[in-house]
């Protein structure tokens, strides 16, 4: 698999991996010739042979050599495991660090936990117990049975043959269980992700006087019926093995039997094969064992396989920075403009924004508007860099999207999103992570600007304080003060804000758009907004509805439109003027009424 090659590569591992092989092997042919030698051992002890002591020094000589060799064949596949495993973490950090931030949905999430948390140790396994019984099982028997020929003919090509059908129930078992255990896991996964969601919905369950949903009982049977089929296919897997291995204990008696009958051999002979076949079938003892750890290292390696199939949209790597070419801006050109736009998320048929096209002048604040699940955030993500366009050009300052990649756009935006990312570190490191190096006038003025001063100053530690994992330690409102901090701390030429303000109290929002129209004209703002006051607030407004532009225009154009944006407008005028006691048949205001605060 691609990913076992990356990972010896990464670890240095390529040449260590083919010593280990040839090792192996090496010890496999050790152990043969000390098991084919037993042959004219005993038969020369038993007549009395004068050639029986060249053959007990060979046989001296071989089980020493053999000793050594399987020594140091132990000790390689080890070295190769443990190599594998410590790199298959760092690895994998850095591919999906590269990986496009749709990718990280939670179920992906979830995958990748569990390849942190068992994928290194199920490699390392691997490597360690699985290289060398494998290879006895086949090199050993394979060279047994070509060390056999000289004395019985015959009995080689059985020998032969059962090795054949060891190995072919082998991987009869094997391709059964990564079938079976793919489709557990995946009902696990279903499973998993039903139930915590049935756990998050208790309170609205129980007041709607509601039991288990009916997701989380299909998802529990989809696990019965995957854990039934898992086990079910296990047996069979395992009686394959167990059938051509009786086959073995059967035939080969047969044939020495039958030998001994017709007096192709004699008896001293038939007794040598018997120990000389005991010694072959040894190594199949193990292969039901082996079965199931070489189905978990391939299932850690398919994992692997999907997450290095992805495409790259980072920069290669940390320690080696991305070489940037001279990009020539255009200074009279919008510092964006989106040109025939679209885009659709993996396995969806229908495209989440389609032909969207429009520009944002130097310095000036666009909102874009529009009802739920009609693209704005997934256009506030293309704009950041976080998706790519799967047609159409994102142009900075005149420079499109594919010129200056995904690191050159990261020095042009900043983003505030709907879902708030924090460290578990202190509020300074949260806020000054936007831009690394800041001094603390700096995070000041942005904390005064974001309207985090006051909670700073009653916290115990100040600045100092930790935050929690993932925020935890402050409520809503609060975490999204530091991420409004940390963005205007970045100080990149385009701001973009996704219902920004949306956790915030009506005070606390009114200073931080203040602060916000302090700042026009130094920053290009791009606002994803339902508040009536932020879209007043705005030079051009977007109207999007089904992933589509709608209109476009000031708010004053719109409203003398009186089209669809207008009709937003009255919707949300009413809204946000609703109170108990309001008369229902009250007129709509028109388009001239006031902007609620």
């Amino acid at each position: 698999m691609r990913s076992l090659w990356r990972l010896l590569v990464a670890a240095r591992l390529g040449r260590g991996t083919v010593a280990a092989f040839a090792w192996l092997i090496a010890g496999s042919l050790g152990r043969a010739a000390t098991s084919v030698l037993a042959f004219p051992l005993i038969v020369g002890v038993a007549t009395g042979a004068g050639s029986t002591w060249w053959y007990l020094l060979a046989f001296l000589v071989a089980l020493v050599v053999g000793a050594v060799l399987d020594l140091r064949a132990s000790t390689a596949a080890f070295e190769v495991g443990l190599g594998v495993a410590s790199t298959h973490d760092t690895v994998l950090l850095d591919r999906i660090r590269k990986a496009p931030a749709a990718w990280f949905s939670p179920e992906q999430r979830q995958r990748l936990e569990q390849m942190f948390a068992s994928g290194s140790q199920e490699l390392a396994q691997g490597f360690a117990h699985l290289l060398a019984p494998l290879c006895d099982a086949v090199f050993t028997t394979a060279f047994i049975a070509l060390g056999v020929m000289p004395f019985s003919t015959g009995l080689g090509w059985v020998l032969l043959g059962l090795v054949a059908l060891q190995l072919g129930g082998f991987v009869l078992q094997v391709a059964l269980s990564r079938s079976s255990e793919r489709r557990w896991f995946e009902s696990v996964e279903r499973f998993s992700r039903a139930l915590a969601e049935f756990s998050r919905l208790q309170p609205l369950l129980r007041m709607s006087a509601q039991g288990a949903d009916a997701r989380v009982l299909d998802a529990v049977e989809q696990h019965r019926r995957a854990s039934l089929g898992l086990a079910v296919v296990s047996v069979i897997g395992h009686q394959a093995v167990t059938v051509t291995r009786i086959a073995s204990l059967v035939l080969i008696p047969l044939f020495i039997v039958g030998s001994l009958a017709n007096g192709s051999i004699g008896a001293f002979e038939a007794a040598a094969l018997v120990i000389v076949a005991a010694r072959f079938l040894d190594p199949f003892s193990q292969l039901d064992r082996l079965g199931v750890t070489l189905t978990g290292a391939i299932a850690v390696l398919s994992r692997l396989d999907s997450v290095f199939a992805l495409p790259v949209v980072e920069p290669p790597s940390r320690s080696e920075p991305e070489v940037q070419r001279p990009v020539a801006q255009q200074p009279e050109a919008p510092a964006l403009s989106l040109d025939r736009v679209g885009f659709s998320y993996p396995g969806r048929l229908k495209p989440v924004v389609t032909d969207v096209s429009f520009a944002v002048p130097t310095g000036a604040t666009l909102a874009i508007v529009g009802p739920s699940g009609s693209g704005k955030s997934t256009l506030l993500a293309l704009i950041a860099g976080l998706v790519t366009p799967d047609t159409g050009t994102i142009s900075y300052q005149g420079v499109p999207h594919a010129t200056l990649g995904s690191a050159g756009i990261a020095t042009k935006t900043s983003a505030v999103f709907q879902s708030i990312a924090l460290t578990g570190d202190t509020i300074l490191e949260n806020v000054s992570a936007g831009r690394p190096g800041a001094s603390v006038e700096e995070c000041e003025e942005v904390a005064a600007a974001a309207q985090l001063t006051e909670l700073i100053a009653r916290l115990p530690r100040g600045w100092l304080t930790p935050v929690g994992e993932g925020g935890s330690q402050l409520s809503g409102g609060e975490r999204q003060r530091v991420t409004l901090a940390r963005a205007l701390l970045k100080d990149a030429p385009i701001l973009l804000l996704d219902e920004a303000t949306s956790s915030l109290d009506t005070l606390t929002e009114a200073g931080f758009l203040a602060a916000l129209e302090a700042r026009r004209g130094r920053q290009t703002c791009v606002i994803v907004a339902h508040r009536l006051n932020t879209i007043a607030s705005a030079d051009r407004i977007v109207f999007l509805e089904g992933g589509v532009v709608r209109e476009s225009g000031s708010l004053d154009e719109l409203l003398e439109l009186d089209g669809r944006f207008a009709a937003y407008w009255r919707q949300r005028q009413v809204a946000g003027q609703w109170a108990l006691g309001s008369d229902p048949a009250a007129p709509i205001p028109g388009p001239a009424a006031s902007v609620p605060s």
